[in-house]
């Protein structure tokens, strides 16, 4: 009995390793790529409601940064073979800031004081604001690219650079992004990422 119990317990075991191998060596197009990478649901993407505001932050893999990079022209293997290597030696994330209540506006031109305390800071200083943490060391942000709407929608984005280091730092179970708001009153956003569902992203198929 106790024999035939091991057996199953090995065959069960075995499953489960061809399972993770399985997924771990799936190849998407880049549509089917670009989803799965934007899709809520992989762990990529994760969100914290705070103060009023929908804080936003996908981890964007240096593959995905290399099809935005060349997301005007055809992509083959060879333009993505000669981009990829600009971008994997950073990681990056894509953050968004939106209002709970969709009438109300981040930047308000009505209120040019406001308006141009604010715009200045997510030009030129927000980068300060942001950290990436893991049990044994914390990421400064090295730089930020501020990408307004122009009032056409009220959902701000932040692309995030921070150089990427030694693979120990994903080696624990959770990172957590920090967003120390110095200009919409919501103190230290903090939002988990689980460093499995980075370790998990399936294989890109050009």
């Amino acid at each position: 009995m106790k024999h035939r119990e091991s057996k199953l317990a090995f065959l069960f075991l075995s499953f489960f390793v061809f399972i993770v191998i399985s997924c771990n060596n799936r190849k998407l197009s880049v549509p089917d790529y670009i989803q799965y990478v934007r899709s809520e649901e992989n762990g990529l993407l994760n969100k914290l409601i705070k103060g009023g505001y929908i804080f936003s932050a996908l981890y964007e893999p240096s593959e995905y940064v290399a099809i935005k990079e060349l997301r005007n022209e055809k992509i083959t293997k060879e333009s993505y073979a000669s981009t990829l290597p600009k971008f994997s030696d950073y990681i990056y994330f894509d953050f968004s800031i939106r209002p709970e209540n969709t009438s109300q506006k981040i930047l308000d031109p009505a209120d040019s004081v406001s308006y141009d305390k604010k715009f200045n800071h997510f030009s030129f200083n927000f980068s300060k604001d942001i950290f990436l943490i893991s049990k044994e060391d914390t990421l400064s942000c090295l730089l930020h690219q501020f990408i307004s709407s122009n009032g056409v929608s009220p959902e701000y984005h932040f692309e995030l650079l921070f150089e990427k280091p030694n693979s120990s730092f994903i080696s624990r179970e959770s990172l957590i992004f920090l967003y120390d708001d110095k200009t919409l009153n919501s103190g230290k956003v903090m939002i988990p990422i689980l460093t499995k569902d980075i370790k998990n992203i399936p294989q890109l198929k050009i």
